[in-house]
């Protein structure tokens, strides 16, 4: 444990922590007991990258009101073949699922790329209409960002 007296402490900390390849802190207040209410925070890793929609997931939700609300997403490789990194089902409240299509450009948050190659704690934070599918690629990901090993990434 180690007691931080500003807020800067605990940045620099939790910077460290990360650049080792730590998933994230738990920052408390020290006079606090365990699981109190307002006063343990989680600190997580996270990154972000642009996706493409591949296809959609029909759901009820999707059949009831003609919108989707979960996207399986992908990303070129370094020759070209699409690799699907998942599905997404949650997004910020300003994002508009309704335009949110196949062959959108999505930016994602997400915590790490897991050994299969999927998002980890994925959510949309915005449709990017200003990128191009083929702007997608695995290349935004790096080994240090979450993601399990470049070589497996770049196949």
């Amino acid at each position: 444990m180690i007691l931080a007296h500003n807020y800067q402490e605990i940045i620099d900390f939790k910077n460290d922590l990360l650049s080792k390849g730590a998933e994230g802190l738990i920052v408390k207040n020290p006079n606090s007991m365990y699981g109190e209410r307002n006063s343990w925070l989680k600190v997580k890793r996270f990154n972000t990258v642009d996706c493409f929609v591949t296809r959609h997931e029909v759901t009820k939700e999707m059949e009831r009101s003609g919108v989707p609300h979960s996207w399986f997403v992908g990303l070129y490789n370094e020759s070209g073949a699409v690799v699907e990194m998942g599905k997404v089902g949650t997004y910020l409240k300003d994002v508009d699922p309704k335009k949110i299509k196949i062959g959108s450009v999505i930016e994602i948050q997400f915590q790490e790329v897991t050994e299969d190659l999927k998002f980890r704690e994925p959510f949309i934070i915005k449709v990017r209409e200003d990128k191009r599918v083929r702007e997608c690629t695995l290349l935004q990901i790096s080994a240090g960002a979450g993601a399990p090993s470049m070589k497996k990434l770049v196949k």
